[in-house]
């Protein structure tokens, strides 16, 4: 059902399409069933399912989102363990939402990386979503990409800041600047309890200014987590609103003005690596040279038992068991 991908018709925001869908993927869904009954959850798992559900439920955050956590993380018996780069990034944690860590992916592997991302389209294995610009997945054909989405060292770095272990759920690899408006990845990836998702950035060449390069927001996964009733979202019992996403945009665009932040803009040499907060607001630069590429990847990783779902398109994540 790769056609699922490039598909942005009329199927795309109705709630039956998604539990068709939903159930014609119900092995990757099966995970959610002792979850359900431990939240008392009383629906099935190929429902739709937001943060409506749990709007009175109070649940605590991942421990590193708290303040005046320093001690406890130094006297923690992992923390010995990262390097002094690594101590830094995370004792910044809460103030900063991100850690930057230099040169952290060698030549090798980006050299494979980008190997292999070009045979997959070459043989169209895989192919760019409806964006035209993202390439969903290819941890899953692709060696190269498997070695580093599975590397302990950055799992480690992850299952330290939210005290759970993760697993990868999805790659997103670039060819060209995404150009993507400023948003955070709560909306499209949520959790119950909240928080518990992080993104891992990774240039896969050199990147200018010219190129359309990756900006954050420092501080601004402080802001509360948003929810489709917050972006003013228009879902009924039927369908989900087709406009949601230009909402959601619209409302971060909103909080950036607000509450005056400003961004960073991260002109990354090959290799470098960017760790996000769930929350934390970032955007795809315009390309000023549309000569120039922009190889890069995203991995984003959801800790293990939690509700792992969609809030802006209000489905579940599904989730391979293996």
């Amino acid at each position: 059902m790769k056609w699922i991908s490039t598909y942005t018709g009329f199927f795309r925001n109705i709630r039956l399409f998604h539990f068709i869908y939903n159930y014609i993927n119900r092995n990757k869904l099966q995970h959610n069933k002792p979850l359900y009954s431990k939240n008392n959850i009383n629906q099935t798992v190929y429902h739709s399912i937001s943060s409506k559900l749990f709007k009175d439920r109070t649940t605590k955050l991942p421990w590193l989102d708290y303040p005046n956590k320093e001690n406890e993380i130094i006297n923690h018996p992992k923390f010995s363990s990262f390097s002094k780069e690594i101590q830094k990034g995370i004792l910044n944690w809460y103030r900063n939402g991100y850690i930057i860590l230099d040169r952290y992916v060698g030549d090798e592997l980006v050299a494979e990386i980008n190997q292999d991302v070009e045979y997959l389209l070459e043989t169209e294995v895989l192919q760019f979503n409806y964006t035209k610009r993202k390439i969903f997945d290819a941890f899953k054909y692709a060696p190269s990409i498997k070695q580093l989405v599975h590397d302990k060292s950055i799992t480690d770095i992850l299952s330290f800041i939210l005290d759970k272990e993760v697993f990868p759920f999805q790659t997103i690899n670039f060819t060209k600047g995404s150009e993507q408006k400023p948003h955070s990845d709560w909306l499209h990836m949520s959790t119950f309890p909240r928080g518990y998702l992080v993104g891992v950035w990774v240039a896969l060449e050199d990147i200018t200014i010219d190129a359309g390069p990756i900006a954050y927001y420092p501080n601004s996964h402080h802001l509360p987590y948003l929810s489709n009733s917050d972006i003013g979202a228009k879902n009924n019992i039927l369908f989900l609103d087709k406009d949601a996403n230009n909402k959601f945009e619209h409302k971060i665009a909103q909080e950036i003005v607000a509450h005056q932040l400003q961004a960073k803009v991260f002109e990354a040499k090959k290799g470098d690596v960017l760790i996000w907060h769930a929350n934390l607001i970032h955007e795809g630069m315009p390309i000023i040279n549309n000569a120039l590429s922009r190889k890069s990847m995203v991995i984003h990783y959801f800790a293990k038992g939690v509700i792992c779902y969609h809030e802006i398109s209000e489905r579940p994540a599904l989730i391979d068991a293996k």
